[in-house]
């Protein structure tokens, strides 16, 4: 779906709804997807440079970590 029509369609439905608090609960819907889309941007970024940087374990790696983490206490 193309960004004019999901438009198009938002303005359809906010006026069958004829209710001007439903404005402000889509306004506030489409910022927090906003928001949410920009921390998890940043997370994949850090997730990426981790990756690179060798300071990614593997499923194996992590549960011989653990154990010497439980030995070493």
């Amino acid at each position: 779906m193309r960004t004019t029509d999901m438009k198009r369609e938002i303005h359809k439905m906010i006026e069958e709804q004829n209710d001007p608090g439903f404005i402000k609960d889509v306004y506030d819907m489409l910022e927090a997807q906003t928001a949410w889309k920009k921390l998890m941007d940043e997370s994949a970024a850090r997730a990426e440079k981790d990756f690179e940087a060798g300071r990614v374990y593997t499923p194996d790696q992590v549960r011989e970590r653990y154990k010497q983490y439980l030995k070493d206490r």
